[in-house]
């Protein structure tokens, strides 16, 4: 990020322009850590929705002891790997941290060399995002929302 650049200015340098705008994909992604549920590693859950062929449960590489949060974040560059470029997509997490550290740190983050943990998930879903032709919005919902969706993305990453 250049220091004469406002934090916006820099995101928008960083993402690109907009070649394609499409009705939305909705993808719910969910992620799930040891010891938070009966599981011996984290999973990962991608729910594109009922009975389609993209749905994805997933263990999560990286850390014995993965966090919930690499969880989701993995859930997330999966998803946008799956997702066709040029379409828009609308990608639904339960996760606050990982919504800002993608949508509005981004930009800080990729000019430090993105410090921290998960910072290899997090530069590899960065480039992914800044790649894409068509726009991708994070939507946040509450862990105790309950529909179909929800709970689709959460039984895939148990």
């Amino acid at each position: 990020m250049d220091s004469r650049e406002s934090p916006d200015e820099a995101l928008n340098v960083l993402w690109g322009p907009v070649l394609s705008e499409t009705i939305p994909t909705h993808i719910y992604v969910e992620g799930v850590a040891p010891g938070a549920v009966r599981t011996k590693s984290a999973g990962a859950g991608i729910f594109f929705g009922l009975g389609s062929p993209r749905n994805t449960a997933l263990k999560v590489p990286g850390p014995q002891r993965a966090t919930a949060d690499r969880a989701r974040i993995y859930a997330i560059h999966q998803a946008i790997q799956m997702a066709d470029s040029d379409k828009s997509i609308l990608i639904f997490c339960t996760s606050k941290m990982v919504i800002r550290q993608l949508c509005y740190a981004a930009a800080r983050n990729v000019a430090i060399g993105w410090p921290g943990a998960n910072s290899d998930v997090f530069k590899d879903t960065v480039k992914l995002l800044a790649a894409r032709h068509a726009p991708t919005k994070f939507i946040h919902i509450e862990r105790t929302q309950n529909n179909e969706s929800k709970r689709g993305s959460y039984s895939l990453a148990k």
